[in-house]
């Protein structure tokens, strides 16, 4: 049998115990969160999503939810939680844009589609380091040479501050690892490590080619720049409204 929902029962289900909890506590008690709502359309196809954003502290940790309405029934797609160092966008289409930092030089991300049913499929994701230092991606093969160039040339220069903004970045895309780097062309030494890389036995993909791959995984889920670039326009919670 098919019901309706508030949108106050659906926050209070959520926070209560996940998504098994029940409807007995009351919306006043989550005063102190800030609660942002939106609808979204995964897989464009006119049936909109309940995109819930939930900031549960002062420390900037928040949980977004991806609920669909099927048959009558309440179902919940998708969560991700989004700490104080990290950033998510999320598009009209379902296309999520998260990326965090693991401390000054260590910075990652991924970037999804949600398709019709609000299942995730990745599009890419990445990792980086900023300083030259060593990669610890999941393909260790390639790890280990780039890893290797690195200590070699460690051992016959100084490698300090010289190296600060030359970046070490692995991309994961279509089953596929590829690896660039970035350096400061007026940088002596950085422009020296970046010889050292390119001369060496690992094929080094460019920007403009890891543009290409993550465009062209988009495209086959329907995602074009146009839509990827229409963020959701939220509201926050305030009077009760149905879903």
């Amino acid at each position: 049998t098919a019901r309706s929902y508030y949108l106050y029962d659906i926050v209070n289900l959520l926070l209560n115990d996940g998504w098994k909890g029940s409807t007995e506590v009351t919306f006043e008690q989550y005063d102190g969160y800030d609660i942002r709502w939106a609808y979204i359309d995964c897989g464009v196809d006119g049936k909109k999503e309940l995109l819930l954003e939930i900031n549960k502290d002062s420390n900037s940790a928040v949980t977004y939810y991806v609920l669909q309405y099927r048959e009558g029934q309440l179902y919940l797609c998708y969560a991700i939680d989004k700490g104080e160092r990290s950033f998510l966008t999320v598009a009209d289409c379902g296309y999520l844009q998260y990326a965090g930092s693991g401390g000054a030089y260590s910075h990652s991300g991924y970037n999804i589609v949600l398709d019709n049913d609000g299942s995730p499929h990745l599009i890419d994701k990445w990792y980086s380091e900023i300083r030259g230092e060593f990669l610890y991606i999941e393909d260790d093969e390639t790890d280990n040479l780039v890893n290797d160039i690195l200590i070699e040339y460690s051992e016959e220069h100084e490698m300090n501050d010289d190296l600060y903004g030359f970046e070490l970045a692995c991309y994961f895309i279509g089953g596929e690892y590829y690896y660039l780097y970035y350096f400061d062309e007026e940088d002596e030494v950085q422009v020296d490590l970046a010889k050292t890389l390119e001369e060496s036995e690992i094929d080094f993909a460019t920007a403009e080619e890891i543009e290409e791959l993550i465009a062209e995984e988009k495209a086959k889920w329907g995602i074009f720049e146009s839509e990827e670039e229409t963020e959701v326009t939220y509201k926050h919670l305030e009077t009760y409204e149905y879903y």
